[in-house]
Protein backbone atom coordinates (compact mmCIF):
# COMPACT_ATOMS: atom_id res chain seq x y z
CA UNK A 1 0.00 0.00 0.00
CA UNK A 2 2.61 2.61 0.93
CA UNK A 3 4.12 1.62 -3.08
CA UNK A 4 0.85 2.74 -4.04
CA UNK A 5 0.53 5.66 -2.28
CA UNK A 6 4.04 7.10 -2.72
CA UNK A 7 2.92 6.21 -6.97
CA UNK A 8 0.32 8.37 -6.67
CA UNK A 9 1.52 11.46 -5.08
CA UNK A 10 4.79 10.92 -7.33
CA UNK A 11 5.39 13.65 -9.69
CA UNK A 12 4.61 13.93 -13.50
CA UNK A 13 6.92 15.30 -15.84
CA UNK A 14 5.21 17.67 -18.54
CA UNK A 15 7.62 17.42 -21.53
CA UNK A 16 7.69 17.65 -25.33
CA UNK A 17 4.18 16.99 -26.64
CA UNK A 18 2.95 16.90 -23.52
CA UNK A 19 3.86 20.43 -22.24
CA UNK A 20 1.95 22.46 -20.12
CA UNK A 21 0.14 25.31 -21.71
CA UNK A 22 0.13 28.78 -19.75
CA UNK A 23 -1.61 32.02 -19.30
CA UNK A 24 -0.10 33.51 -21.69
CA UNK A 25 -0.17 30.60 -24.43
CA UNK A 26 3.57 29.80 -24.03
CA UNK A 27 4.11 26.23 -23.43
CA UNK A 28 6.40 25.09 -20.68
CA UNK A 29 8.18 22.06 -19.34
CA UNK A 30 6.67 21.22 -15.56
CA UNK A 31 5.52 19.23 -12.76
CA UNK A 32 1.96 17.72 -12.32
CA UNK A 33 1.38 16.71 -8.55
CA UNK A 34 -1.25 15.49 -6.29
CA UNK A 35 -0.36 16.91 -2.63
CA UNK A 36 -2.56 17.33 0.16
CA UNK A 37 -3.16 20.84 1.86
CA UNK A 38 -4.60 19.55 5.41
CA UNK A 39 -5.34 16.75 6.94
CA UNK A 40 -8.17 15.66 8.83
CA UNK A 41 -8.18 13.87 12.70
CA UNK A 42 -9.03 10.68 11.16
CA UNK A 43 -8.09 9.52 7.99
CA UNK A 44 -9.60 7.32 5.84
CA UNK A 45 -8.08 5.52 2.78
CA UNK A 46 -9.67 3.91 0.13
CA UNK A 47 -8.07 1.50 -2.34
CA UNK A 48 -10.04 0.60 -5.65
CA UNK A 49 -10.73 -3.22 -5.74
CA UNK A 50 -13.25 -3.49 -8.41
CA UNK A 51 -12.66 -2.58 -12.09
CA UNK A 52 -14.06 -3.10 -15.30
CA UNK A 53 -12.52 -6.09 -17.66
CA UNK A 54 -12.63 -4.62 -21.40
CA UNK A 55 -12.11 -7.67 -22.75
CA UNK A 56 -14.13 -9.91 -20.73
CA UNK A 57 -16.71 -6.92 -20.82
CA UNK A 58 -17.52 -7.36 -16.74
CA UNK A 59 -16.60 -5.60 -13.47
CA UNK A 60 -13.58 -7.71 -11.90
CA UNK A 61 -12.70 -7.67 -8.54
CA UNK A 62 -9.12 -6.97 -7.84
CA UNK A 63 -7.42 -9.63 -5.79
CA UNK A 64 -4.13 -8.93 -5.34
CA UNK A 65 -2.50 -8.77 -2.31
CA UNK A 66 -2.04 -5.17 -0.62
CA UNK A 67 -0.18 -5.01 2.66
CA UNK A 68 -0.14 -2.18 4.67
CA UNK A 69 1.39 -0.86 8.18
CA UNK A 70 -0.05 -0.58 11.81
CA UNK A 71 0.91 3.31 11.25
CA UNK A 72 1.52 6.06 8.31
CA UNK A 73 3.49 9.03 8.12
CA UNK A 74 1.44 11.44 6.04
CA UNK A 75 4.20 14.41 5.88
CA UNK A 76 5.92 13.42 2.56
CA UNK A 77 2.60 13.77 0.81
CA UNK A 78 2.06 17.21 2.11
CA UNK A 79 2.29 20.85 0.62
CA UNK A 80 4.85 21.99 3.30
CA UNK A 81 7.14 19.20 2.57
CA UNK A 82 7.14 19.08 -0.80
CA UNK A 83 7.99 22.86 -0.96
CA UNK A 84 10.63 22.05 1.70
CA UNK A 85 12.24 19.41 -0.79
CA UNK A 86 12.40 21.60 -3.25
CA UNK A 87 14.32 24.82 -1.77
CA UNK A 88 16.46 22.12 -0.05
CA UNK A 89 17.26 20.96 -3.85
CA UNK A 90 17.26 24.73 -5.13
CA UNK A 91 19.73 25.09 -2.71
CA UNK A 92 21.88 22.11 -3.80
CA UNK A 93 20.45 20.24 -0.67
CA UNK A 94 19.52 16.47 -0.52
CA UNK A 95 16.22 15.51 0.12
CA UNK A 96 15.59 14.68 3.59
CA UNK A 97 12.77 12.07 5.23
CA UNK A 98 9.99 13.06 7.77
CA UNK A 99 10.53 11.14 11.01
CA UNK A 100 7.80 9.81 12.67
CA UNK A 101 8.55 11.76 15.93
CA UNK A 102 8.32 15.43 13.81
CA UNK A 103 4.78 13.50 11.84
CA UNK A 104 3.06 13.01 15.07
CA UNK A 105 4.18 16.30 16.81
CA UNK A 106 2.74 18.26 13.41
CA UNK A 107 -0.61 15.34 13.72
CA UNK A 108 0.65 13.85 10.47
CA UNK A 109 0.69 10.57 12.15
CA UNK A 110 -1.56 8.23 11.77
CA UNK A 111 -2.68 4.89 13.51
CA UNK A 112 -4.20 2.05 12.12
CA UNK A 113 -7.71 1.90 13.48
CA UNK A 114 -9.82 -0.49 11.95
CA UNK A 115 -10.43 -2.27 8.28
CA UNK A 116 -13.07 -3.36 6.42
CA UNK A 117 -13.15 -6.17 4.38
CA UNK A 118 -14.80 -7.38 1.28
CA UNK A 119 -15.14 -11.23 0.61
CA UNK A 120 -16.69 -12.26 -3.09
CA UNK A 121 -17.11 -11.52 -6.11
CA UNK A 122 -17.75 -7.69 -7.81
CA UNK A 123 -21.28 -8.52 -8.01
CA UNK A 124 -21.80 -10.17 -4.78
CA UNK A 125 -20.39 -10.58 -1.10
CA UNK A 126 -20.12 -10.22 2.67
CA UNK A 127 -18.42 -7.31 4.24
CA UNK A 128 -16.60 -7.54 7.73
CA UNK A 129 -14.33 -5.15 9.73
CA UNK A 130 -11.74 -5.55 12.26
CA UNK A 131 -11.80 -2.43 14.92
CA UNK A 132 -9.20 -1.24 17.45
CA UNK A 133 -10.76 -0.48 20.54
CA UNK A 134 -9.64 2.89 22.14
CA UNK A 135 -11.53 3.53 24.92
CA UNK A 136 -13.37 0.06 26.61
CA UNK A 137 -12.01 -2.74 27.30
CA UNK A 138 -11.19 -5.56 25.89
CA UNK A 139 -8.64 -3.22 24.74
CA UNK A 140 -6.80 -4.27 21.81
CA UNK A 141 -8.58 -5.52 18.41
CA UNK A 142 -12.46 -7.04 17.52
CA UNK A 143 -13.46 -8.69 14.72
CA UNK A 144 -17.16 -7.46 13.71
CA UNK A 145 -18.46 -10.08 11.52
CA UNK A 146 -22.54 -9.29 11.31
CA UNK A 147 -24.35 -10.32 14.94
CA UNK A 148 -20.28 -11.98 16.26
CA UNK A 149 -17.99 -9.70 17.91
CA UNK A 150 -14.59 -11.42 19.01
CA UNK A 151 -11.55 -9.96 20.34
CA UNK A 152 -8.43 -10.21 17.58
CA UNK A 153 -4.74 -10.63 17.23
CA UNK A 154 -3.61 -7.93 15.48
CA UNK A 155 -0.90 -9.34 14.42
CA UNK A 156 -3.05 -11.88 12.28
CA UNK A 157 -4.83 -8.49 10.57
CA UNK A 158 -2.32 -8.46 7.17
CA UNK A 159 -3.26 -12.82 6.80
CA UNK A 160 -7.38 -11.90 7.59
CA UNK A 161 -7.72 -9.08 5.47
CA UNK A 162 -6.56 -10.50 2.16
Amino acid sequence: MLDSLADYFEGEVLDGDNKYKCEDGEFVEAVKRCCVHSLPPVLLLHLKRFEFDFDLMKKMKVNDHCEFPLTINMAPYTVGHLERQERLAADGGAPTASSDADAAAAGLLYELAGVLVHSGTADSGHYYSFIRARRSEPTGWLHFNDTLVESFDEHDISKECY
